[in-house]
């Protein structure tokens, strides 16, 4: 990338096992990481947010 903004990630399932390893990787090499679970952590500097899959509607709210 050539400018100097931070990336941004949305890791769906963030506490589970792959999906926290992965927000964290993510976030320890300069991303910004959005973590989408039912019941979000804020671990090593992930935007916890909460949201339900199969509800779009909380969905479209919790990205807006």
């Amino acid at each position: 990338m050539s400018d100097s903004s931070p990336r941004t990630a949305l890791v769906v399932g963030s506490t589970g096992i792959t999906g926290s390893n992965l927000a964290a990787h993510l976030a320890q090499q300069g991303w910004q990481v959005l973590g989408l679970a039912r019941h979000p952590t804020a671990d090593h500097g992930i935007q916890p947010v909460a949201a339900d899959l199969r509800d779009l509607g909380a969905l479209r709210t919790a990205l807006a």
